[in-house]
């Protein structure tokens, strides 16, 4: 990511497909439902990855977009719609990343979390 700017609670960066606008709380950086590759419909379905469009607007990254359908295992006191969804069926363009990172995280490790199926 290029080019931060932070306001309030906002702040923007600069990736590949174009720039993108997180916001951040309590000193963790979120930009939610960032596109990774074209949505498999159509012609695309079954077939390799295609990269995201790209984008020439600044693209809000408040939401963490559509969800593919799955189920939700219950949590005694912990709501994980958050972080997985809901599990209803939102669409076909899931190919989506939510990005949580400190303020303060240059050269961190990084986790990446894989939702599965059984």
């Amino acid at each position: 990511m290029t080019g931060q700017t932070e306001g309030a609670d906002a702040l923007t960066v600069t990736i590949a497909a174009g720039t993108v606008r997180g916001h951040m709380h309590a000193g963790i950086r979120r930009f939610l439902g960032l596109p990774y590759a074209a949505p498999p419909v159509g012609e695309r379905r079954f077939q390799p990855p295609q990269p995201a469009a790209p984008w020439t607007e600044v693209r809000e990254a408040a939401d963490a977009g559509p969800c593919a359908p799955h189920k939700i295992r219950p949590f005694s006191r912990l709501d994980v719609a958050a972080l997985v969804g809901h599990g209803g069926l939102d669409g076909t363009d899931y190919l989506r990343l939510n990005i949580w990172a400190p303020l303060e995280a240059d050269k961190r490790p990084v986790i990446v979390w894989m939702v599965l199926s059984d």
